[in-house]
């Protein structure tokens, strides 16, 4: 062990003083980095200085000091230090302790008694829920630390979990220093509802709630967030987007300071505050501060690496360095370019912070999968055969630049042929891809182009008449049925279809409105997502509910109404994919309640390979979630996933190739 670093603070000059081995500091590069950062100079008399104000001691000081601990350089603690270090050094020991202390939560270790007293408020003032043991678990550790994570998977009951910390918190009262009597909620549009349906729930009660979001007028916005408003007061629970978090962030942090209100700041699905220096990222750190408990739910922690850990880990604690490297080396440890050992110190500093529960741990009963191989017709099997001799060889060629929006293009218009020859009449901007060429699709082929615009999906669609017997078939029985499509011009061709063996057939994709509390439009009620799916979950007839993935996933549970979900088509997203099963498979089943999942799957085609590469994906993901604390998606999808999906392409063509 080498000799001890003195780090001090000189207050009037608001500088800090380092004494002690300070060549040796210089020959580590993370600390000479940080030095250099600091504008650090070496004074004669052989101490560094570098000015630092006092709002920023205390983080500067715990990043400084964990990079000196890892050299093995002892950092001293005596009582000729100023008094701003050793409150500092003080409330280090203390967190220290209470880290342990929260880790020892999450593994089971704990005072029985404390235990039980908190089991005895949330009987008192959650009546309408019975938790299972890990929720309570992550709600004890969570009220113990006032600051966490919840790394669950969908469908483990996040929502359930915030509401019964933050019960037991405000019942502990105002005098308590933990005390809360506010939830503010930032989430999509689409979780609002969920909240306060959940709240009902719980609590037996409505909530007392306000949206905030771009359907509300600025000046109500303003006039609510600075109190002008009775309903400012009497609100307990206030939903909000990131993108209105951003925008009112003066108007937020006004809201946050009333000295009455003990705000609980909730970041749902908080991945997306992942980018260092994002608009919506900046707005949640900076107002971070003002709440009095801050908490952090995503199941999807680091989908692009470990760097995405610095801004949840910032807004629990934004006076700390919790995770305690830089971005570069997080990058580095996510490629695989740091040793071991780093990695394991990283998941060891931020394990006493956050709770994870899996989903092998929901004890849910196995799905059936099922799944139906329609042929194509004559005229589709003629459009795909010409199509696929077309787009393969290209992509072959390319394989090196998959990223290349052309070979996105390709991609998109051989999933077309596969599932719908008659999309390839639409410009692909009406799927989502505005990035890509907004003119038709053109074929050399005179006799093909005549066969793709004459193709009526109502009598040349393999898969509708396939859906068809399926729902009169298999699912007779079935009041509610869920059908997933990439393809937003497939969602009306499928309610044509089976409209008559429905008493009701709802769409949402992307265009469907947010309810934004408007009780009508034109002497018309407005039909919304959140209507239509109230409507699905409530209605006694038999309702079909046909969706696209990217607009129905986020938040939405249909698992008490709808046990059958059958895929018409997919792409290759497996995160996406396995989100729109979570819908009707997630906890609050029935272990002998069963979940039903039908794939309609044209054989030897594109559709194919997209099948095999997801089940090989989802094993992949499966694993890694229930495998790790902290699951790395980029380790299992990253980059190189669009060039192996390519090549399952072109090794599926070329074997059918060399058969006939």
């Amino acid at each position: 062990m080498s000799e001890g670093l003195r780090i001090d603070y000189n207050e009037p000059a608001n500088t800090v003083v380092l004494e002690g081995p300070v060549s040796q500091l210089y020959r580590d590069p993370a600390i000479a980095v940080f030095l250099r950062n600091q504008k650090a100079i070496r004074t004669p008399a052989g101490t560094v200085e570098f000015r630092v104000e006092p709002h920023l001691l205390e983080r500067k000081f715990h990043s400084l000091s964990e990079l000196v601990k890892r050299t093995g350089i002892a950092v001293i603690q005596d009582a000729q230090l100023s008094g701003a270090i050793r409150d500092i050094q003080r409330g280090e020991q203390e967190f220290e302790s209470f880290s342990e202390k929260a880790l020892d939560i999450w593994k089971a270790r704990f005072e029985a008694a404390e235990f039980d007293a908190f089991l005895q408020v949330l009987a008192r003032e959650c009546p309408g829920r019975t938790f299972y043991r890990l929720q309570l678990l992550a709600a004890y550790h969570l009220a113990f630390s006032q600051h966490a994570c919840n790394f669950s998977v969908p469908g483990a009951g996040k929502t359930s979990i915030v509401y019964a910390a933050y019960a037991y918190l405000k019942s502990l009262g105002q005098e308590s220093p933990k005390y809360v009597n506010h939830l503010l909620i930032v989430g999509p549009l689409s979780s609002f509802k969920v909240w306060e349906e959940e709240f009902r729930d719980i609590f037996l009660k409505p909530p007392q709630s306000k949206r905030i979001a771009g359907f509300l007028p600025p000046s109500e916005r303003a006039a609510y967030l600075r109190g002008h408003l009775r309903q400012s007061f009497s609100c307990e629970l206030t939903l909000t987007s990131y993108a209105s978090l951003a925008n009112s962030r003066e108007d937020f942090a006004a809201f946050m300071k009333v000295q009455s209100r003990r705000v609980m700041m909730v970041l749902d699905e908080a991945h997306y505050i992942k980018t260092d220096d994002g608009v919506w990222a900046n707005a949640a750190l900076e107002l971070a501060k003002n709440a009095s408990a801050r908490v952090v739910l995503t199941g999807t922690p680091v989908p692009n690496g470990y760097e995405d850990l610095t801004n949840l880990f910032r807004f629990l604690y934004p006076t700390r360095d919790i995770v305690g490297y830089s971005s570069a080396a997080l990058k580095a440890m996510s490629q695989g370019k740091q040793p071991v050992a780093a990695t394991e110190r990283l998941r060891e500093r931020v394990k006493p912070f956050y709770t994870r529960i899996g989903k092998s741990d929901l004890d849910l009963g196995e799905p059936r999968h099922v799944v139906i191989p329609v042929r194509l017709g004559e005229s589709h099997n003629q459009i795909y055969r010409y199509i696929e001799d077309s787009v393969i060889p290209g992509l072959e060629r390319d394989e090196t630049r998959v990223a290349d929006v052309m070979n996105r293009a390709r991609l998109m218009r051989l999933r077309q042929a596969a599932t719908n020859p008659a999309l390839l009449l639409q410009p692909l901007e009406e799927e989502g891809m505005s990035a890509l060429h907004s003119d038709r699709f053109s074929v050399s082929d005179a006799y093909i182009f005549d066969l793709i615009n004459k193709f009526d999906p109502r009598g040349g669609l393999g898969k509708l008449d396939a859906l068809r017997e399926l729902i009169q078939t298999e699912l007779r029985a079935h009041t509610k049925v869920l059908v997933w499509s990439i393809f937003i011009k497939n969602l009306q061709t499928i309610k044509d279809a089976v409209k008559d063996l429905f008493d009701t057939v709802d769409i949402i994709y992307g265009a469907t409105p947010i309810d934004d509390l408007s009780e009508e439009v034109e002497g018309q009620e407005l039909l919304t997502r959140e209507r239509i799916i109230s409507s699905f979950q409530h209605s006694s007839g038999r309702h079909l509910l046909v969706a696209n993935p990217h607009a129905i996933g986020e938040s939405i549970s249909l698992h008490q109404a709808c046990h059958v979900a059958v895929y018409f088509d997919r792409d290759f997203n497996a995160g996406r994919f396995i989100q729109s099963k979570d819908r009707i498979h997630r906890y609050g089943l029935p272990r002998d309640q069963l979940t039903e999942y039908y794939y309609l799957v044209t054989p030897d085609t594109v559709e194919s390979a997209i099948h095999d590469r997801l089940l090989f994906k989802e094993q992949r993901l499966k694993d890694l979630i229930d495998g790790h604390d902290i699951p790395l998606f980029q380790l299992v999808l990253g980059d190189d996933e669009e060039r192996e999906d390519i090549r399952a392409i072109i090794k599926e063509y070329e074997h059918r190739k060399r058969l006939t």
